[in-house]
């Protein structure tokens, strides 16, 4: 039995936050009126459904109004040619942006049960990235040794187990991060989002998301046991000095758009408020919140490292040039012109006290 400090933090959602399980809503698992999105248990539907003919009149009327992929269908019009109500099937409703004449995908946030949630694991995930960045912020020459050095073959580990150690000695098993609490469905909206291209200065394909709404409060904690032998404030100087990195080369971007003047706002948060710390959570933060990419470019470190980390991701195309730091990523994903993921976090402990812990 091992003593650990024992933090309960409050998370807000300063944009909206998009936290993905891999599922969809396909255009026979809702229907959309008044601004609510329905959602309807398709399966029950067709269980019910006694007679083996109508299923296959039915599955054949759905197939003829698929047309280039994309569906032609509204359920509540489609199935009442059937005499079949689907309200009655009707499992939850969400707040929607998206207009009722629109037969999309729409990607489901996270959720155990029915109940969605922010993961621990996302939130420890952005916790370890925060501190490699830190780590190697203080020492940036190493990292530029090592992504230069040819007998190194993954880079990746040897820059991870360095700062963090290999599995065995990883100090981030002494740091426990909770789920959050289960979120009401009342904090969420279906929303249609933008890729946004940086260069051409327009928005391109819409992307369909399951998002909590900005604002949005919710609990969780943090436990840290003592071989981690850093502090919650030792977090919160991590997060800020990669989330305030991050705000730099949003603003300096001399391609940037909509969504800097939200940027520039952001940056006056961080510095202003001491109680918190600022992370990127989920789908939509895209390559420049990763800590290799941000450090070169912080350090004004030769862009020959960067175009290789690129391509070796095959984040690049064949032929694609990047001729400077600010080229690449192209596109950010926004939603009133404010990019998704930004959350900040109370740095204070709401009651500190010592919970009992076993490893």
């Amino acid at each position: 039995m091992l003593k650990m400090m024992h933090n309960n933090l409050t998370l807000r959602c300063e944009t909206p936050i998009h936290i993905g399980n891999g599922e969809k809503y396909t255009f026979l698992d809702y229907f959309v009126d008044n601004g609510i999105m329905h959602v309807v248990d398709i399966d029950r539907v067709f269980d019910e459904i006694e007679d083996i003919d109508v299923i296959d009149d039915l599955c054949g009327d759905i197939e003829k109004n698929i047309i280039n992929g994309q569906a032609q269908i509204n359920i509540r019009e489609f199935f009442k040619q059937y005499e079949i109500d689907v309200r009655e099937y009707v499992v939850g409703t969400i707040k929607t942006t998206v207009k009722p004449s629109r037969r999309v995908q729409i990607s489901q946030f996270i959720n155990q049960n029915g109940n969605s949630y922010i993961p621990g694991s996302s939130i420890k995930g952005a916790i370890r990235t925060a501190y490699l960045f830190n780590y190697y912020d203080g020492n940036i020459e190493r990292l530029v040794e090592i992504l230069k050095n040819p007998k190194i073959g993954n880079k990746y580990k040897s820059i991870n187990d360095e700062a963090i150690g290999d599995i065995e000695k990883d100090i981030f098993r002494y740091l426990y991060v909770s789920d959050s609490e289960f979120i009401p469905k009342e904090k969420f909206t279906v929303i249609e989002a933008k890729r946004y291209n940086n260069i051409k200065q327009k928005e391109g394909n819409p992307t369909y998301l399951e998002v909590i709404n900005e604002g949005t409060d919710v609990k969780f904690e943090i436990g840290i046991d003592k071989g981690f032998r850093n502090s919650l404030n030792d977090i919160a100087s991590w997060c800020n000095n990669l989330s305030g990195t991050v705000v730099e080369y949003e603003i300096s971007n001399r391609y940037g758009g909509k969504y800097q003047a939200y940027y520039r706002k952001l940056s006056d948060e961080i510095k202003r408020n001491e109680d918190y710390f600022y992370l990127n959570l989920g789908f939509g933060g895209g390559h420049i919140t990763k800590a290799i990419y941000l450090l070169l470019w912080k350090h004004n470190k030769d862009l020959r490292l960067i175009r290789g980390i690129l391509k070796k991701e095959r984040l690049i195309k064949e032929g694609m040039r990047v001729n400077d730091f600010y080229e690449f990523p192209r596109t950010r994903v926004i939603f009133n012109n404010m990019p998704l993921g930004w959350v900040k976090i109370c740095s204070r402990d709401e009651n500190d006290i010592y919970i009992k812990h076993r490893k």
